[in-house]
């Protein structure tokens, strides 16, 4: 009890208030995925694989969001209490997040991203393509060693 006391007064006051919060939203949902991983029949891989989605997700919008996000009062502690409310069954906030926010915006964009994903793809193919024969014909100029 003690140790969340004084892990609750670094956080409120932003004393390593971001590794704490990293350390929350990381750790104990890791130690439940592997455990949901390696229970035979789990019902609990849809709401870590969905804390997970909200999770990077919501990483994404912190890295672009910071510098506003700095002059957010408290914003540390409000964090934690989301990512709390996110990963803990009692509340399954990030199934809320998931059901009313993410997905709709995510079945609207399905076909583009796919459809960009398979651009990348076949552009990524014509490169390596193009790389191996360059090296190939690169290796094959190469003189081999004589025997003395």
């Amino acid at each position: 009890m003690g140790v969340i006391i004084v892990l609750g007064i670094f956080v409120f006051f932003g004393f390593g208030a971001g590794l704490i919060c990293h350390l929350v939203g990381f750790a104990y949902p890791l130690y439940a995925s592997l455990r949901s991983i390696e229970t035979e029949g789990s019902r609990e891989d849809t709401q870590w694989l969905t804390y997970w989605v909200v999770y990077g997700l919501f990483g994404l919008l912190e890295e672009f969001i910071d510098l506003l996000l700095f002059w957010i009062p408290f914003y540390y502690p409000l964090k934690l209490a989301f990512l709390l409310w996110c990963m803990l069954p009692q509340f399954k906030g990030a199934s809320f997040l998931y059901e009313h926010i993410i997905k709709d915006s995510f079945k609207k964009q399905e076909d583009y991203i796919d459809a960009a994903l398979s651009n990348i793809n076949d552009k990524a193919a014509h490169v390596l393509d193009a790389a191996g024969r360059v090296t190939a014909a690169a290796t094959s100029t190469i003189p081999s060693e004589t025997h003395k």
